[in-house]
């Protein structure tokens, strides 16, 4: 007898809030196949070239890439959630306009010698994520879609089990001489959420909600001044192996 075994992929559920009702109808989370470039849509899977004495070719292209369908099938896209406007200059910093939203930034001294040559910028991100398992995301530009954008996004690994922020870190390369400007159109994408696991798939739910219910989802991840977001992660391991189990009726903890 033979037995064939069929792997099945885990679903895990990304739930995403966000309290802007723009937010929430014109730009919700999406899978990245919703975002492929323009460019990539109007290409033939394959081309027939001619070299100079004549002989004909076949070459595939992008749309055959497994690398970049990969990345879009696997991923999640935030697209821009406001016009976003910058006025980057050589000496003055930077100034920004966003139709709804804020930015921030982050002293030099926070990174020391890095990327001492960019300015820094926060895009305060609406949304919150929130995924019970812990499995971690690779959060990377959608580069793809930024071709004629003169900054660099950094990527980074997260997991929204105790920490739920989506913000965008930017680095913006300081003019030398002439200051540039540039505009992020609201809805154009910005960054890919990618499961680190690939037998995972993620089912996305996007949820309009108000103050209180962000306040209770996010609350205050900085318990610690020394360590970070690392105690956090400390602190649940810990808890794990005390095998603390909760009341499923929120009426305290049963030990």
């Amino acid at each position: 007898l033979m037995f064939t075994i069929f792997s099945r992929k885990k679903t895990i559920t990304l739930e995403c809030f966000t309290t802007s009702d723009l937010t929430y109808k014109l730009t919700p989370i999406v899978k990245s196949t919703q975002n492929f470039p323009d460019w990539f849509k109007k290409l033939e899977d394959s081309k027939i070239e001619k070299d100079e004495k004549g002989f004909l070719s076949s070459k595939l292209t992008m749309k055959r890439c497994y690398g970049f369908l990969e990345l879009y099938k696997k991923s999640i896209t935030m697209e821009s959630w406001a016009d976003i406007k910058y006025e980057v200059t050589p000496k003055d910093g930077y100034k920004y306009l966003f139709t709804h939203g804020n930015a921030e930034e982050h002293n030099q001294i926070q990174r020391g010698e890095g990327f001492k040559n960019y300015y820094h910028t926060k895009l305060l991100s609406p949304w919150y994520f929130r995924e019970k398992t812990g499995i971690y995301f690779m959060m990377s530009p959608h580069v793809w879609n930024l071709e004629d954008y003169y900054f660099i996004i950094p990527s980074g690994l997260l997991n929204f089990d105790l920490q739920h922020g989506t913000n965008v870190n930017i680095f913006l390369p300081k003019p030398k001489k002439e200051t540039y400007e540039f505009l992020i159109p609201n809805g154009h994408p910005l960054v890919h959420f990618t499961p680190l696991d690939h037998n995972i798939k993620v089912k996305i739910k996007n949820y309009l909600v108000d103050e209180s219910e962000i306040k209770k989802i996010n609350g205050n991840t900085r318990i610690s001044y020394i360590r970070g977001f690392n105690s956090l992660l400390d602190l649940k391991k810990r808890n794990e192996n005390r095998n603390i189990k909760k009341c499923p009726f929120n009426f305290g903890d049963k030990i």
